[in-house]
């Protein structure tokens, strides 16, 4: 997948001659704001020489999938055993006929977890709230891929109607969740894994589930919060996330500030994203954030529409303007809301969007939204 997206992006530039616009080989070092509201742009050269240059506009498109985050176990700085982030991960032959622990319930760790089962001698997926996701197929009905139901005719339903439909799909294809570690909220409250092979590999004893640690100890043994400890671990895998955090720019930008910060607790302020829309900060509408949420369903469509939405605005083709810096902190605060009475608080959750509304609100401004009837005939 990675070589198919790579040679996409190489045609895309090669068909619309944007190599002269790339600076390869040039980290930036500092994005500042100058007294004249335009941004001054700090980086490096290929020769390792520093360079400035200042820009009326800045998209920041960099993602928030660069900084590992890593929980904070008693005896971590004890444990001898292998250590690392699931960024890191590579391959599973690293870890031929070794136990190995997994912790973290998303995407990453069930991959991993299950990629390992076929090569470790024992492979444990912590859980840290105690309890699996919802997790969901690659693929329904044979071929099709299962976001391709996570369509605007779903949006309609109501939010047990589609619960349910989520859970009967969860049960026929992957199988039943382990009674102990079943999920405690709804589908729609959560952010669902796909992984259909992870129930078989439970069921057969190569992946046991584990409540979350409670100690690391010296001789590479692990206890859990329920008591248990599994001796002899040679090595712990942290799917656990990342920080949202950019390091050539003040976090408050991206934060709101220490008094927008402070309305929240810790870890969930940690990645706190205070931008309208999931893209401007109110107080800054000349610098965009592009990818910097997390929409159930693939990130490149959403990306796109907002790259559509920003350079729209900028170049005044946008049908409406931005509102004032009141009213998108009053909106972005509203969203926030939304998302504390859905989801359960946690750093994950802090840049969650529905795909469709999402997009649609986004089209709908930039004047491309979908006409319901032509939709219904394509069907």
């Amino acid at each position: 997948m990675i070589s198919i997206n790579y040679s996409y992006f190489d045609l895309y530039t090669e068909k619309f001659k944007l190599n002269p616009y790339i600076r390869f080989q040039s980290p930036v070092k500092r994005l500042s704001i100058q007294s004249d509201k335009k941004w001054k742009v700090t980086y490096s050269n290929p020769k390792n020489e520093e360079c400035e240059e200042v820009f009326e506009y800045v998209m920041v498109c960099t993602g928030h999938h660069r900084y590992p985050r890593l929980p904070k176990y008693i005896g971590m700085d004890k444990f001898v055993g292998k250590q690392m982030h699931s960024h890191f991960y590579r391959k599973p032959g690293d870890y031929d006929n070794k136990r190995v622990i997994v912790v973290g319930c998303g995407n990453s760790g069930m991959d991993i977890a299950v990629e390992l089962s076929g090569v470790a001698s024992q492979v444990y997926l912590c859980t840290r709230k105690g309890t699996l996701p919802w997790i969901l197929p690659r693929r329904i009905f044979g071929s099709l891929p299962s976001d391709h139901l996570a369509t605007r005719f779903n949006t309609y339903l109501p939010a047990p109607i589609r619960d349910l439909i989520v859970k009967a799909i969860a049960h026929c294809t992957v199988g039943p969740h382990p009674p102990e570690f079943a999920p405690k909220t709804a589908p729609s409250a959560s952010h669902p894994t796909i992984k259909t092979e992870f129930m078989e590999r439970v069921s057969t004893g190569t992946i046991i589930v584990k409540p979350n640690i409670s100690e690391l100890k010296s001789d590479s043994s692990v206890v859990f919060v329920d008591g248990s400890v599994l001796s002899d671990i040679d090595a712990i895998i942290y799917a656990t996330g990342y920080d949202i955090k950019f390091a050539f720019l003040d976090k408050e930008i991206i934060s709101g500030g220490e008094k927008v910060e402070q309305q929240f607790e810790e870890e969930y302020r940690e990645n706190l994203v205070w931008l309208y829309k999931y893209i401007f900060p109110p107080k800054l509408p000349n610098i965009a954030f592009i990818g910097l949420v997390q929409a159930i369903g693939a990130i490149m469509p959403v990306s796109e529409l907002q790259a559509q939405y920003v350079t729209s605005l900028w170049t005044g083709k946008l049908y409406s303007k931005l509102p004032t810096q009141d009213e998108m902190e009053e909106s972005i605060r509203s969203n926030q809301e939304t998302l504390r009475k859905r989801y359960y608080h946690a750093a994950r959750h802090t840049i969650e969007a529905d795909m469709i509304p999402y997009m649609d609100d986004l089209a709908k401004d930039i004047g491309c939204l979908p006409y319901l009837p032509k939709v219904l005939l394509k069907y």
